[in-house]
């Protein structure tokens, strides 16, 4: 076993962070508790008094890469004090910013991951999304000493994917799992949030509110937005998307983090 930490900048906004991704967490692959995170032999706990990350690995050579992963799942790095400061100038957002000092974007694993859940994710409840991905888990995961790893894009690519959902969505995820597999796609952050929004709405299935949310989660865009999100429209008291865009724009360069606040109404 490996032990290491890594920092993260205060106020940090756990008890969101727990909530979020513990209602997503992958049945059989990811566990999330007051008393941290697990993952394929991988447990990561939070130290309040240190402000660290303490993160336990069943083999050392994986480190680097694992606080990586680590730091963005948790956006460890965020400026809460700056981006705070910026949001709570709107009145609608003020008392959310101090309900919820230290706010975070919840990152992803991985990308490929990420972009899965987005799909997944479209037009259910989390909880339906949750058990979806689960059983896609379940299905392709690879079974290993650590316990179920999420599927490569070479596995959901070559498995016929039993699962109720509608046949585009699944048409999508394998068209973009073959993608990745072969090397014909590779899912990175470009040089501006236009550009990796476009090359995201690009591939099947993904439209303007999976392209903002897998650059909010996958890529750490602080300025992502979906404004299209039904919840926030009406957290923000019934906008409409266009009204909603409009009010966003005095948001930027952190719209991501003002959508965050706006789901935890």
């Amino acid at each position: 076993m490996t032990e290491f930490e890594i920092p993260w900048r205060a106020p940090l906004d756990w008890e969101h962070l727990s909530v979020f991704l513990g209602r997503r967490a992958i049945p059989g692959i990811e566990s999330f508790d007051e008393s941290g995170y697990s993952r394929e032999g991988i447990r990561v706990r939070r130290d309040g008094r240190r402000r660290k990350f303490l993160i336990t690995l069943p083999h050392p050579w994986k480190a680097w890469d694992i606080g990586v992963r680590v730091a963005r799942l948790f956006n460890a790095s965020a400026d809460s004090r700056t981006i705070a400061g910026r949001l709570q100038r709107d009145p609608m957002l003020r008392p959310l910013v101090e309900r919820h000092p230290g706010i975070r974007v919840p990152g992803g694993w991985d990308a490929f991951e990420i972009v899965i859940r987005a799909i997944v994710g479209q037009q259910v409840s989390v909880a339906a999304a949750r058990s979806m991905i689960g059983t896609i888990a379940n299905q392709c995961g690879e079974r290993t000493a650590n316990g179920l790893s999420f599927p490569t894009p070479e596995r959901i690519s070559s498995s016929p994917l039993s699962i109720g959902m509608p046949r585009r969505r699944l048409d999508s995820i394998r068209a973009i799992s073959m993608s990745v597999a072969t090397g014909a796609l590779v899912l990175e952050k470009r040089a501006t949030l236009e550009e990796t929004l476009a090359a995201l709405q690009s591939l099947p299935g993904i439209g303007p509110w999976s392209a903002n949310y897998i650059a909010m989660r996958a890529f750490g865009e602080p300025d992502a937005f979906p404004a299209g999100d039904l919840v926030l429209r009406r957290n923000a008291g019934g906008m409409s998307e266009q009204e909603l865009t409009r009010r966003a724009e005095r948001w930027r360069p952190y719209r991501a983090y003002a959508a965050m606040l706006l789901w935890t109404k």
